[in-house]
């Protein structure tokens, strides 16, 4: 293909050529002077002959092979439209140095060179693409060496053959004379280049593409690219495996210049993140109100990382929280920060005049009223409200409980304590794992989260019966976390939390824990903590009486029932004032107004304080028109989900069915079942508060032919609860005959079987007992 391609345009006349096109490449090279040291160069070559052609005689005699002269200036090619390159031609054999053997001309060197032309005369070669640009005086002759042989004299050294057509291919007079010739004939560079070059190309295209894709896999599951060199990392690795079948691309990847330092993979990543967030701005583009998450850390290196996250509505009323970036800060106080979130907006061309709200942790320079980021944010958009982070303010919860409550500061650094000592020593490990028997899970110590208090629940768990304090904060914590989460959900929950914290502070609660650990203790043999405090009397000086003073002498339940309530009462506090937001009442307020123009009800815009650059004639119809939007859109609001709250301990009093919902203000007495609710005993128990509700456990199977699983039963009613706990297990299809006995059958623990066969015969005299 690139040889016709460079045979169509070099066999075009020059007469065809646009005129005004040469005349205006002509003119942006600037002619040489007549003081220029550039010689004479030949008019033409000498007069055409057939019978010049050399060694051959049956060469034929067009082209002529004496068409191109030499001498001391530039050869020319004037007679020639394009390269001659003769096939079956018997080429002179040459003497180079001490070489004990001649050399020849190689014909297979045409196909891989297009541009060489030999001439007959001197057993020389030129470069045709360059004397063609000179003599069209594409090329400023004082812009190349005029001893290059390619374009003067010819080359002839066999010996250095393809090395000197590889340099000279590379030159920049060459290539810029193909750069001309393209201009000239509008055809494609590639087309005047060699075979061998476009094949390199297009393997080069294709590595780098595949350095692309691996760099984008190992970014996007957070895995290391290098080891301790280049070529000792999982890129590398990832390369090699990826052109196992391919040994062009192969022998490209281990070569030493393969793309694949570190400056150029952290120039891919970075293009990466630019194309990522320019996808986001155009996404977001649509909307015309932002919202911003923002906070900042301390990576392993010591570096202030501030991370970002845009929040925005799309058009089909789907919200987005997107990622934008780390970025370095300097230092972490609020001038720094603020100047850093108003640096991303500007880089990003997001309007940060739309932001109308923005959520960060409860630190002074995010927080603070005067100098913090809110504040500053605030001056730039007097219509935006700040939220300090659900999940933080319940972390700051169970922390402050953790400093000021030593029952809960203990266990702490019981659970702790626990998890160090066992993790850290291989030995103390398959100590703890043989106390498992063989029907037993072996279950893990884990370690507290040193960030997050409120996943430190399955920790305790494992260790501690009593977690009842960290366990519904937990399930909080995991549905504020929901990608659906709201601002009426989040309040929501926190009220049902401080219901279900109340619901704690029962004496009967606590001598059930307290129980519980006794008979633990007893059980393996240990010794309960002595917790008998030193006794305080009354001075002497102080008294009126000589009568010995009576001290009561507090029993261990009353100090923990005491510490107990203490932790309850905080946690119940701290709920209290740091939910009590009034950016989260206004949000949730807006919330419910949407909720409720969605349901066909009438919203009043006056108590949303709403920003003045919306229509409120304009809302108040589009509100109007939400309600038929989302019936014909089969749209459903987001309710908040608790169900892991109750999941313990009864409320505080059972006999009342309604005792969970009388704690909510706005309870107004039992109301009739919703329609689509589900209904039945199980339900209403549980909406009363009874979460472990003894019903039966059966498990019914279809096994199709009982007799070659009974092995498998076995198994599992020995190592599977929910088999070892059933109450009944039923099979249809068992494919059973009257020759199969009753003892293969059992199950332990289970007793007889009862069979009812297909014939009523048959199961009489199996089971004489069975009423049928």
């Amino acid at each position: 293909m690139a040889q016709k391609r460079i045979l169509d345009f070099f066999g075009t006349p020059a007469s065809e050529k646009s005129t005004t096109e040469v005349q205006r490449i002509q003119e942006s090279i600037p002619t040489p002077t007549s003081s220029s040291s550039e010689p004479s160069r030949p008019a033409s070559f000498a007069s055409e002959t057939a019978n010049t052609c050399g060694n051959n005689p049956h060469e034929p005699a067009a082209p002529p092979c004496n068409a191109a002269s030499t001498g001391g200036g530039f050869s020319t090619l004037a007679a020639f439209e394009e390269p001659f390159q003769p096939s079956n031609f018997v080429f002179p054999n040459r003497h180079f140095g001490t070489e004990t053997f001649n050399r020849t001309f190689t014909p297979a060197w045409f196909n891989k060179w297009k541009w060489l032309h030999y001439v007959t005369e001197t057993n020389r070669v030129l470069c045709f693409a360059c004397l063609k640009a000179i003599e069209k005086k594409l090329i400023n002759a004082d812009s190349f060496r005029v001893d290059n042989p390619f374009v003067s004299g010819g080359f002839g050294n066999w010996r250095k053959a393809t090395a000197k057509f590889k340099e000279h291919e590379r030159s920049k007079l060459h290539m810029d004379s193909v750069q001309r010739h393209v201009a000239l004939s509008n055809a494609p560079i590639n087309a005047l280049l060699s075979d061998a070059l476009a094949e390199q190309q297009r393997t080069a295209r294709h590595v780098l593409e595949l350095l692309f894709r691996s760099i984008r896999f190992l970014g996007s599951k957070g895995m290391p690219f290098r080891g301790d060199t280049t070529r000792d990392g999982i890129l590398y690795e990832l390369m090699l495996e990826r052109t196992y079948d391919l040994p062009k691309e192969r022998e490209w990847v281990m070569r030493r210049d393969n793309w694949m330092s570190n400056t150029i993979q952290s120039e891919i990543i970075q293009q990466f993140a630019h194309a990522i967030q320019r996808d986001i701005v155009a996404r977001s583009s649509e909307s015309r109100f932002y919202g911003l998450t923002a906070d900042g850390t301390t990576d392993v290196s010591t570096t202030e990382q501030f991370s970002c996250n845009l929040q925005f509505v799309d058009g089909s009323l789907e919200s987005h929280c997107l990622f934008l970036g780390f970025y370095n800060a300097q230092d972490s106080t609020g001038q720094t920060l603020f100047s850093c979130i108003k640096d991303v907006f500007l880089r990003l061309n997001i309007p940060i005049e739309r932001l109308v709200a923005y959520c960060f942790d409860g630190a002074s320079n995010m927080s603070g009223c005067f100098s913090g980021v809110q504040a500053r944010l605030k001056e730039l958009c007097p219509q935006s409200m700040y939220v300090h982070c659900n999940n933080h303010a319940l972390d700051l919860v169970l922390q402050e409980v953790a400093c000021e409550v030593s029952l809960v500061a203990d266990t702490l650094n019981f659970v702790r304590g626990v998890a160090t000592v066992i993790g850290e020593s291989p030995k103390r490990k398959q100590l703890f794992e043989s106390l498992f028997g063989c029907d037993e899970v072996a279950v893990n110590i884990l370690g507290l989260c040193p960030t997050r208090w409120c996943v430190r629940a399955t920790a305790i768990k494992r260790v501690c019966f009593s977690y009842a304090l960290f366990e519904p904060c937990e399930a909080v914590a995991r549905g504020l976390q929901s990608s659906k989460a709201s601002a009426l959900g989040a309040l929501e929950c926190a009220n049902v939390l401080k219901d279900r914290i109340a619901a704690l502070r029962d004496d009967d609660i606590v001598e059930e824990m307290v129980h519980k650990v006794e008979a633990c203790a007893s059980e393996m043999d240990l010794k309960m903590p002595d917790t008998t405090a030193r006794v305080s009397r009354t001075p002497g000086r102080f008294r009126q009486t000589t009568e010995p003073e009576a001290v009561a002498h507090n029993a261990a339940t009353v100090i923990w029932r005491h510490q107990f309530y203490q932790a309850v009462d905080l946690v119940s506090a701290e709920l209290k004032r740091r939910f009590d937001q009034e950016s989260m009442t206004l949000a949730a307020s807006r919330e419910r107004a949407v909720i409720v123009a969605a349901g066909g009800g009438t919203v009043d815009l006056e108590p949303l304080q709403l920003p003045k650059e919306l229509d409120t004639d304009r809302l108040n119809l589009q509100l109007k028109m939400l309600c038929d939007v989302t019936r014909e859109s089969q749209c459903s609001t987001h309710q908040c989900r608790h169900r892991g709250l109750f999941r313990s301990y009864p409320c505080r009093d059972p006999s009342d069915p309604y005792a969970a919902n009388k704690n909510k203000a706005h309870w107004t007495g039992p109301t009739a079942r919703k329609r689509g609710r589900r209904g039945g005993v199980r339900q209403r128990l549980r909406r009363q508060g009874y979460r472990r509700i003894p019903l039966p456990t059966v498990i019914l199977a279809n096994v199709q032919s009982l007799r070659n699983k009974v092995d498998e039963l076995q198994a599992n009613v020995k190592f599977l609860t929910e088999y070892s706990s059933a109450c009944l297990l039923a099979f249809t299809e068992t494919w059973l005959k009257e020759h199969d006995l009753q003892s293969d059958l059992e199950i332990d623990g289970f007793g007889v079987p009862y069979r009812l066969d297909r014939d009523p015969a048959v199961t009489v005299v199996m089971t004489p007992n069975t009423v049928l």
